[in-house]
């Protein structure tokens, strides 16, 4: 769940009426065409990744509470490095999370 102090990134989308097993495996077919490195802790529903440029960020999966009750809320936060590519990477793993 998404704790109630938590301010998401903008880099962040509600995918309404989605089961998490949908979601990790669109995130991690992304993350595998871009040659993205993973590793995944299924406990705490969070992906560490680097990309080839070495940009280090997380992607969660949170349950929505109140009004986002019906659907995952999933978040890409950048940690270190920066390359221009992070960008179209962090947008690839949201479009494929909304399944466009």
């Amino acid at each position: 769940n998404l704790p109630s102090f938590y301010p998401l990134e903008k880099s962040a989308v509600f995918v309404p009426h989605a089961s998490a097993p949908i979601l990790s495996a669109r995130i991690a077919n992304v993350l595998q065409v871009r040659s993205i490195a993973a590793s995944y802790d299924a406990q705490t529903a969070k992906v560490d990744c680097v990309s080839k440029y070495q940009v280090e960020f997380r992607i969660r999966l949170y349950r929505g509470r109140a009004e986002y009750n019906h659907g995952i809320i999933v978040e890409v936060q950048r940690r270190a490095g920066f390359d221009l590519s992070y960008t179209n990477d962090a947008n690839a793993i949201l479009d494929a999370a909304e399944g466009k």
